[in-house]
């Protein structure tokens, strides 16, 4: 990859860590859950060592990048959830706010800011899903013919989408973060492209639309 901060990382020194973390995070949600407190101490450690290293390389003076910056979670998870992916989802800010609420939710996906730290329980927190959803993960694995997904992937895109991805996917429908006495979804609703804030039902003007909403809403939170 013709990128410094994959240079710095690809060094002789480095190359046994990123070794020992494929080895510590491959497999799936059983096996990390199965993960011994050393082992992920271990896990840690050698997070904060990438990530310090790449602030040091740097002098501590943030770098243009196309994507995460590399010493944060969205960085290292770019790199770990391509070579791990029943154990890494993407960790960016966005979803560490959705599933942690550890971090202000962002504006952007141009400037992550939560570090490191949040690397192992985002990890706890996926496998937790993964095993809590397996059945219907993965019969929406079996229903996607583009290509082959196991019920994490599928979790992970999932996450994707509903923390950061609604918010770019404007065709062929825009879909709109809606709410209204407590319950909440993200839905395509046709119209201008929304903000990227919950839209409370009552303050939308157009009665037509709003009651069409309304129904999405509905038929989302009615009982099965």
């Amino acid at each position: 990859v013709p990128s410094p901060v994959f240079q710095r990382w690809l060094q002789p020194a480095l190359r046994p860590i990123w070794s020992r973390l494929v080895a510590l995070l491959e497999g799936d949600a059983d096996t990390w859950l199965a993960r011994t407190p050393a082992e992920r101490e271990q896990v840690n450690l050698d997070l904060r060592t990438l990530a310090q290293h790449d602030v040091s390389a740097r002098g501590g003076t943030p770098m243009s990048l196309d994507g995460p910056a590399p010493g944060t979670a969205a960085g290292l998870s770019k790199v770990l959830a391509l070579l791990c992916p029943d154990t890494v989802p993407l960790i960016d800010d966005a979803a560490i706010h959705f599933a942690l609420g550890a971090v202000p939710r962002p504006d952007s996906a141009d400037t992550p800011l939560a570090g490191p730290e949040h690397f192992v329980p985002m990890l706890d927190w996926f496998a937790a899903a993964v095993q809590a959803a397996g059945p219907e993960l993965g019969a929406l694995a079996r229903d996607y013919a583009l290509a082959p997904l196991s019920p994490a992937q599928v979790l992970d895109r999932l996450l994707w989408f509903e923390t950061w991805g609604w918010r770019v996917c404007r065709q062929p429908t825009p879909w709109w973060w809606l709410g209204e006495d407590g319950r909440e979804a993200i839905l395509p609703m046709p119209g201008p492209a929304p903000s990227s804030a919950r839209i409370a039902l009552p303050d939308i003007a157009d009665p037509a639309w709003r009651e069409t909403a309304r129904a999405a809403l509905d038929a989302v939170h009615a009982d099965p």
